[in-house]
C-alpha cells in the first residue's frame, strides 16, 4: 500500500519507515525507496515541528546511504535536491558523504565534487575525514590516480592527515590501471613499516592508531611529496611513526588480492609467509576472515589453491583467526567455489570493460 502511495501523509511509524526505505535502497530499488520516503513525508509537519524535521532528515540520510551503497548516483542526486531545495532542510555531513562518495565511484569530473563542496560551505557543514576517504577510494576504483592526488591536495589544505585509506586507494587505483610497478612500491611501504614495528620492544606494538579519535603517537611533519600516490616512499616515515597499517587488515587483504591479480604464484606465497611471520611478532596484528578470503582468491588465480587447500581450511577452523561457526561454513564453501574457478573479474579487466562501455555509449549518442 505504501509503494502505491495510498498512505500519503500517514506515518506508519518512524522506525518502520527507515527500515523499508533503507532496505529498498540498498538493494538497488531506488524508485520504490524514494516513493516510500515521499509517501511518508508530511511536508507541513516538517516545516512546523523540529522533531518531525529531524526524523525526516534521518530517514533521508538512510535513503542516501542505501543509494550510495547500491551505486545509484542519479537517484542520490535527486533525493539530495529534494531534501535541500524542496523540504528546505540542511543536509547533514553524512548525506554529503554518501552523495559525493557515489559520484566519485561513478567517475564524475572533479567540478561536480567541487559543486557539492561549495554547497557544504553554504550550509556551514564541515567536510569530515569520512567524506575525503569516500571520494579518494571512489576515484581509486576508476583507476584515476590523478584525481586521487587532487583529493589528497584538498585533504592537505583541510588539515586531514593521511590514513590507511591512502594505501588502499593507491593499491586499488594502480591495480585498475594494471600498473604492477607502482603497486609493488606501495606494497614495499606496507611491509617496510610493519617490519620496523616488529622490531620494537614487546610493549610498544600495542600502541596503534585506530582512527581519528585516537592520536596517541605524534608523527613527524609531512613533506609536500607525501600528498601524491606517485611518491609512496615519502609516506613511509609517517606510517612507521603512526603505526596504523598494522591495525587495518583491509590493507593486507587488498594487497593479497592485487598480487593474485597482477603478479605470480611465488610472490603470493612469499607475501603470505611474510604476513604470517609479522603476525607472530606484532601483538596488535591479528589476521581476519577478510584476509584469509583474499588469500584464497589470490591462490586460486595463480592455480595454487588446490595445493594449499588443506592449510587454508585448517586456518579457517582455528578459533584465533576470528571465524564464527557460520563464517567457517561459508568460508569453506567459498574455497570450493574458488577451486571451481568462480572468481570476481580482475580490476584491470573491469576498468577496461567499463571504459569500452562508456565509449560505446558516447559513440551511440553521436550517431543519434
Amino acid at each position: 500500500m505504501v509503494l502505491a502511495c495510498r498512505w500519503v501523509g500517514v506515518r506508519a511509524g518512524f522506525w518502520a519507515e527507515k527500515v523499508i526505505v533503507y532496505g529498498l535502497a540498498i538493494n538497488g530499488r531506488a524508485r520504490e525507496a524514494f516513493e516510500v520516503a515521499l509517501a511518508t513525508t508530511n511536508v507541513q509537519k516538517v516545516a512546523s515541528s523540529e522533531t518531525a524535521a529531524l526524523q525526516t532528515l534521518h530517514k533521508y540520510e538512510l535513503l542516501l546511504s542505501g543509494l550510495s551503497r547500491s551505486r545509484c548516483a542519479e537517484d542520490a542526486e535527486a533525493v539530495f535536491a529534494y531534501v535541500r531545495d524542496d523540504l528546505g532542510l540542511r543536509p547533514s555531513a553524512s548525506m554529503y558523504t554518501s552523495l559525493v562518495g557515489v559520484l566519485a565511484i561513478g567517475g564524475v569530473e572533479w567540478e561536480a565534487i567541487e559543486h557539492y563542496l561549495g554547497l557544504m560551505r553554504e550550509d556551514q557543514v564541515q567536510p569530515t575525514e569520512a567524506l575525503w576517504r569516500r571520494v579518494l577510494l571512489g576515484y581509486a576504483k576508476n583507476g584515476n590516480a590523478e584525481l586521487c592526488d587532487r583529493v589528497l591536495g584538498e585533504m592537505a589544505t583541510a588539515g586531514v592527515r593521511p590514513s590507511y585509506a591512502v594505501v588502499l586507494a593507491a593499491l586499488d587505483a594502480y591495480a585498475h590501471q594494471g600498473n604492477l610497478d607502482m603497486a609493488a612500491r606501495w606494497m614495499r611501504l606496507v611491509f617496510n613499516t610493519m617490519r620496523q614495528q616488529a622490531q620494537l620492544e614487546s610493549v610498544e606494538p600495542h600502541m596503534v592508531n585506530i582512527g581519528p579519535t585516537l592520536r596517541g603517537i605524534d608523527s613527524r611533519p609531512l613533506s609536500a611529496t607525501a600528498w601524491s600516490l606517485e611518491q609512496p616512499e615519502a609516506l613511509e616515515p609517517y606510517f612507521t611513526d603512526n603505526r596504523e597499517l598494522v591495525w587495518h587488515r583491509s590493507v593486507l587483504a587488498l594487497l593479497l588480492d592485487v598480487l593474485g591479480e597482477m603478479s605470480d604464484g611465488h610472490q603470493v606465497v612469499q607475501a603470505w609467509q611474510e604476513i604470517e611471520h609479522l603476525s607472530l611478532h606484532i601483538r596488535s596484528l591479528r589476521l581476519s576472515p577478510h584476509v584469509y578470503m583474499a588469500l584464497t582468491r589470490a591462490l586460486a588465480r595463480q592455480g595454487l589453491l588446490s595445493t594449499y587447500e588443506t592449510r587454508v581450511c585448517e586456518a579457517i577452523g582455528q578459533p584465533q583467526n576470528g571465524f564464527t561457526y557460520a563464517q567457517r561454513v561459508e568460508a569453506v564453501e567459498y574455497v570450493q567455489t574458488c577451486l571451481r574457478g568462480h572468481l570476481p573479474a580482475r580490476r584491470v579487466v573491469a576498468s577496461r570493460q567499463a571504459a569500452q562501455e562508456q565509449e560505446t555509449e558516447e559513440q551511440s549518442g553521436l550517431d543519434a
